[in-house]
């Protein structure tokens, strides 16, 4: 999952690549940068079941630039 701000784009697999996911995620046309993190969600096992948790990434920057 990619998390921009509080909104959460979930990934999908790639077909036909091994381990590669994405998303697509809105940029507004006057953005020169967003800020985002990846956001894993797994199990891990325990008695008498395995439980759920999640982990957040650091925050990583993408600067935008204009075409041209």
């Amino acid at each position: 999952m990619v998390i921009v701000g509080e909104t959460q784009f979930p990934m999908q697999p790639v077909p036909f690549a091994d381990d590669r996911w994405e998303t697509m995620v809105p940029v507004p046309s006057d953005a020169d940068v967003i800020y985002y993190q990846f956001k894993f969600n797994f199990l891990y096992e325990a008695i008498p079941q395995p439980l759920s948790n999640s982990k957040r990434s650091e925050e990583f920057r993408l600067d935008i630039t204009p075409e041209g």
